[in-house]
């Protein structure tokens, strides 16, 4: 990003710098109440002015800190870092501007924060040459967690933590078109709890509570990081099993899955133990679409199911 600034005449390129600090600190002042964060920077030194909300963004202190091109660079997460002097290589060469770049920061204190960065070229007077960018960092991190609690709420069940059966029917169907073209098998494992009513009759809703998050995290100690488990409701839980090689892969899971359940829970000083009827259906031997392959399930489902 080497640029030729030897034809400047030094003195009218720091008045330009005087003139531009001034418009700095008016729009720094327009949005001091706002999330968002005004900064220049210069190519002849590599000096950098920011505002105080940059200063907070960044968390650093306006009186220790003095930001340059280079020490700004290494806030960004190396990750990113690549993408940001992309942005400005191109802003530079000819796009005059980059506009909602994402890039996350480490702050010294090692937090991550998540930035949304707009740019623009400053030119010399005639209009051609760069000499530096302005623009504006805003702190998304809040909105970005929010839309991840809202993502998380929509997706999983709020008892158990596991998926809610529109997530898994929605997944059901993305993996299903990619074992198609990839001609592998998907199995499914459909899950029905004995003598689970008894246990809310009996030590009440907490203790039935207390059953489902249990079953649950078992059921996620079992599962690979491919697979997908869900709450379908009361007490049914299904699992996709990616990438199977045969029904045999299916059968040793459930064995699994069994012996897992039907290990004691101990709540409030009683014992409780269930155990569980588990039918399996495979993609696409038994069918091509989650409704018919569910219903394969539920129908080939064995175990001794007693009255719950």
């Amino acid at each position: 990003m080497e640029l030729n600034l030897e034809e400047l005449n030094e003195k009218q390129l720091l008045v330009k710098v005087k003139k531009l600090e001034k418009i700095l600190n008016v729009v720094a002042a327009a949005a001091k109440n706002s999330r968002l964060g005004i900064w220049q920077a210069y190519l002849h030194n590599g000096v950098c002015f920011w505002d105080e909300e940059m200063y907070r963004h960044y968390g650093v202190s306006k009186t220790s800190f003095k930001p340059n091109l280079e020490n700004w660079l290494e806030f960004i997460h190396v990750e990113d870092r690549l993408k940001v002097e992309d942005a400005i290589y191109k802003a530079l060469k000819g796009e005059r501007h980059y506009r909602d770049i994402n890039f996350r920061i480490v702050t010294p204190s090692g937090k991550i924060r998540f930035i949304e960065a707009h740019g623009q070229v400053i030119y010399d007077d005639d209009g051609l040459t760069p000499i530096g960018m302005m623009g504006a960092n805003v702190d998304v991190t809040e909105r970005l967690q929010n839309q991840a609690k809202i993502t998380e709420l929509a997706q999983t069940d709020p008892l158990t933590g596991l998926f809610n059966r529109g997530y898994f029917v929605e997944s059901a169907n993305l993996c299903f078109g990619l074992a198609k073209r990839g001609k592998y098998q998907v199995g499914i494992c459909y899950l029905d709890l004995n003598h689970f009513k008894p246990i809310n009759d009996t030590y009440g809703h907490a203790a039935g509570d207390y059953v489902l998050q249990t079953i649950a995290q078992r059921l996620k100690q079992l599962i690979r990081s491919s697979d997908i488990c869900a709450r379908f409701g009361g007490d049914e839980f299904v699992v996709i099993l990616n990438r199977i090689q045969n029904e045999k892969d299916i059968c040793q899971f459930i064995e699994k899955i069994q012996s897992a359940i039907k290990l004691p829970m101990v709540f409030n000083d009683n014992e409780l133990s269930v155990s569980c009827a588990v039918g399996y259906s495979v993609f696409p031997d038994d069918g091509m679409q989650i409704d018919s392959l569910l219903h394969h399930a539920d129908q080939r489902m064995y175990g001794n199911k007693r009255p719950r």
